[in-house]
């Protein structure tokens, strides 16, 4: 009852709704009203979709406060694009560059996302390098697919994502510091900051969730790598949040 109740202050009826939709799921596609918003978004039935909903639009996992207003906010494992959403809502006048690699949740995202226009979809994978990246578990659960570099690019078998860079990123989309770096990546983070991690620097506030129960070593791998910062660390469900930089 105290989990309904939640749905109705933050949506009112339709909250009861999709709350009825995700105890017993339909068949179509569901359409959400998003809390602070004018928008809808679209959830696909019988999978995360709704719980994911319910983490960032009810319970607010990411409502870390930063001390100023960001501009540049990255959206790594972006999902259906809920995360980019609240972001975009919270701080209206960022940009955010939203990453999901796998296919099926990257179309979905570009259809929520269309509305925000300081949201730049991107079907691409954070790494610690360029590569080329597959799809380690395509019978997962959609929000928890996972990337490996793929050991032939070139093979039939290879969907041939493009893992890129916090440097890439930068050069590219011509920004030199990063605000929010929000990481949802399934296990990558271990590759990602198991290797040289310079650009932390540049890096104002990282909110992440840790996958040991995918990979062994995400969290000795983060911490080590953000050490010499000594940030304050900060907890909502599942994500972790640390201040490092401000802003130049």
């Amino acid at each position: 009852m105290k989990r309904l109740k939640k749905y109705y202050s933050k949506l009112g009826w339709p909250g009861i709704f999709l709350y009825a939709c995700k105890k017993v799921p339909v068949r179509s596609r569901i359409t959400a009203k998003v809390p602070q918003g004018a928008g809808k978004v679209v959830l696909r039935p019988k999978t995360t979709d709704p719980r994911v909903f319910e983490r960032i639009f009810i319970d607010e996992d990411y409502s870390f406060e930063i001390p100023y207003q960001p501009k540049m906010i990255v959206d790594a494992g972006a999902y259906v694009g809920l995360s980019s959403i609240y972001y975009a809502l919270r701080y209206p006048k960022a940009h955010i560059i939203a990453l999901e690699p796998e296919e099926s949740n990257f179309r979905l995202l570009q259809e929520n996302t269309a509305p925000y226009p300081n949201i730049r979809p991107l079907n691409k994978g954070l790494w610690h390098e360029q590569a080329s990246l597959n799809v380690s578990n395509p019978q997962g659960r959609k929000y928890a697919f996972r990337m490996e570099a793929s050991p032939d690019p070139c093979s039939k078998e290879s969907q041939a994502l493009n893992g890129v860079t916090i440097d890439w990123l930068k050069e590219t989309f011509h920004f030199d510091f990063i605000d929010i770096l929000k990481m949802d990546v399934e296990g990558a983070e271990k590759d990602i900051f198991s290797h040289n991690t310079p650009w932390l620097d540049t890096v104002g506030m990282i909110v992440i969730e840790l996958h040991d129960r995918f990979q062994v070593g995400c969290s000795r791998f983060f911490y080590r790598a953000i050490e010499r910062f000594q940030p304050l660390e900060y907890r909502r469900g599942e994500n972790v949040a640390v201040f490092l930089n401000d802003p130049p």
